[in-house]
């Protein structure tokens, strides 16, 4: 089972956080008075454990998450390098595909269109009146 640290609060102050009291059961079995107010707290500290006075959640998942045990700053960094190293090729082979779509469209569009010549005495599409000449 992988346990993850419970960060602190931002006060920083033991009084006014919210661990303080999973500490308490955690250390001295010390619940609420209240009945519901003990199991409750039970439940949750189920969830977390005390490693040297700090306080961890443990995790139901094997494996690691990719945000806590896979990612190194050695690994970030080298990741970060190669991307922007990488950047630009992938900007060019999307101007590229751009490039390809848009004739692709324009081909399809141009097939479908048809010719029309226009005389003068034909009818004009819009107004529905017939041109003459002057």
């Amino acid at each position: 089972m992988n346990v993850c640290e419970v960060q602190a609060g931002p006060t920083g102050k033991e009084d006014d956080n919210w661990t303080t009291p999973l500490k308490e059961y955690l250390l001295d079995k010390t619940a609420p008075t209240g009945k519901v107010a003990a199991q409750a707290l039970a439940l949750k500290a189920s969830k977390y454990c005390l490693i040297s006075n700090v306080l961890f959640k443990k995790s139901v998942a094997e494996v690691p998450t990719a945000r806590y045990g896979l990612m190194t700053e050695e690994r970030n960094q080298a990741e970060l390098i190669y991307n922007l190293d990488t950047v630009e090729e992938l900007r060019e082979d999307a101007k590229m595909r751009m490039a390809a779509y848009q004739q692709e469209v324009t081909r399809s569009f141009n097939k479908n269109v048809r010719a029309r010549v226009f005389k003068l005495g034909d009818w004009d599409s819009q107004k529905g009146v017939r041109k003459y000449q002057r």
